[in-house]
């Protein structure tokens, strides 16, 4: 629809000159109706001129009427001959040009039939024949033109009015131009609108931004709609990211809180019992300070922990990544895993044939382990099976860390991975309690390898742990 009105007014313009220079063309090769209507004139001013001759006459006046008729048909533009029956003028002010065109063009046909009349491209005839004192006459009007001089006007005509259509080209085009120009300011007005008002949605709060869309929309304004739109829409998760990480931290101090205030309760007792003197005996005694100690060490680890999730979260920790069998490394884990479970349990391992190759950190990925299995220790059963299953799956290795306890509630499933949480109530049967760091760390760490972790409910808490396979080499070009 853009270009339709342009290309109107391109044709319209081109249609007038167009009939402008046909109008001229006629004009100088004289065959407009105009001559023809002058042609039929004449011939009628014969008629007229024959109606008043007397029936018999001498020749010399029907020469004196010849004459007298002759200024009249010159206002027309037209030459006067008049023949009899022998060819013999009795009259003639034709020029050179018109004898020659009379004889060049239409000899054989004057002196036939009573009255014609010819439209030439060189000449206008008007023949009229008549009757005189018993002899037959030939009456004969010629327009003639010069046609050396209208090739030469016509070729004139052509070249000025190729200048004119040069012209006007240029400024069609120039008028076409704005109007482009116009409309295109005019759509994008309208789209600078569009975003104006939904940036000031975004200004207000609202980043659930819907630009319009229509059939015409061009595909750069539709890019710039659809990348506007999806900046709102990171600004959205961006914003909910940093409300949950704000929540996050609320039930972390939360956490942090009531975790310091039990053993700082208990430790503050134990102290202000050995200074009432309450501890009547040395052993009595030794057995405060162990109490003490015991609480002061679970607090250390609590914030050497909590100082690791730290870490872990804002991407600073150290990794020191090994390209390592990782079927091999697991092997030797799971037997000291074994050594620390002693008689409570079962370490059992699973795990594919041949080498199975991972750009690691051995020491990080010995603390999920160690993680894992103690939360099994925590919610597993009794005894306690611990198993690990690692499968080959296309590019990535997926191990699989499992207890035999009673699992989590399927709305927990992903929430035991966030920091601090515990699912106490689902598993009552466990007298020990837990930081709730511990599978966030796990997440974390999984995540600095490039994999990912969750949860899901097997008979008991399977943790599934993806490994992207890649050499050092390639990590350092994805680097």
């Amino acid at each position: 629809m853009m270009f339709v009105l342009p290309l109107g007014i391109i044709l319209l313009a081109g249609g007038m000159l167009y009939l402008l220079y046909q109008d001229e063309y006629l004009d100088r090769m004289g065959n407009r109706e105009s001559d023809k209507l002058a042609a039929h004139r004449v011939e009628r001013q014969f008629r007229e001129m024959v109606s008043e001759l007397p029936a018999e006459g001498s020749r010399q006046e029907l020469r004196e009427g010849i004459i007298a008729i002759a200024p009249q048909v010159e206002e027309e533009g037209y030459h006067l001959m008049v023949l009899d029956r022998q060819r013999v003028p009795v009259f003639s002010n034709c020029t050179e040009l018109d004898e020659h065109l009379l004889g060049e063009e239409t000899t054989p046909a004057l002196f036939v039939g009573e009255s014609s009349v010819y439209i030439f491209r060189s000449s206008n005839i008007v023949k009229y024949m008549f009757t005189y004192s018993g002899d037959d006459y030939h009456a004969i009007a010629i327009l003639s033109r010069d046609l050396g001089g209208i090739e030469e006007d016509l070729n004139n005509i052509t070249y000025i009015y190729r200048i004119r259509l040069i012209l006007a080209g240029v400024l069609v085009f120039l008028l076409a131009d704005f109007l482009l120009a116009y409309q295109l300011s005019r759509k994008l007005q309208n789209h600078l609108l569009a975003l104006q008002e939904a940036a000031k949605e975004v200004k207000k709060g609202n980043l659930d931004i819907s630009l319009p869309r229509h059939k015409e929309l061009e595909e750069e304004v539709a890019q710039v709609y659809e990348a506007f739109e999806e900046m709102c829409g990171r600004l959205a998760r961006s914003r909910a990211e940093r409300l949950q990480y704000e929540e996050s931290r609320r039930n972390m101090l939360a956490g942090i809180s009531h975790d310091l205030r039990t053993p700082l309760t208990v430790i503050s007792g134990y102290v202000q019992a050995l200074l009432d003197g309450v501890a009547s005996t040395k052993e009595q005694e030794r057995r405060y300070l162990e109490k003490i100690h015991h609480r002061t060490d679970s607090m250390v680890q609590l914030v050497e922990r909590l100082f690791l999730c730290s870490r872990l979260e804002m991407g600073e920790y150290p990794f020191s990544f090994v390209q390592t069998d990782f079927s091999h490394w697991l092997a030797r884990a799971a037997e000291k895993l074994q050594k620390e479970l002693g008689e409570e349990g079962e370490v059992r391992l699973s795990l594919p044939e041949g080498e199975c190759p991972l750009l690691m950190d051995g020491t990080e990925l010995y603390r999920v382990l160690q993680n894992l299995m103690g939360n099994a220790r925590k919610y597993g059963g009794r005894p306690l099976v611990f198993s690990l299953v690692l499968e080959r799956q296309g590019d990535k290795l997926r191990l699989t860390a499992r207890d035999n306890g009673k699992g989590v509630a399927e709305e927990n499933l992903e929430r035991i991975f966030k920091v601090l949480f515990r699912e106490e109530e689902a598993r009552t049967d466990s007298a020990v309690k837990g930081s709730g760091l511990g599978l966030s760390i796990v997440r974390w760490i999984v995540e600095a390898h490039g994999g990912k972790a969750w949860a899901e409910n097997r008979g008991g808490l399977a943790i599934v742990m993806d490994f992207p396979v890649k050499t050092r080499k390639e990590s350092e070009k994805l680097d």
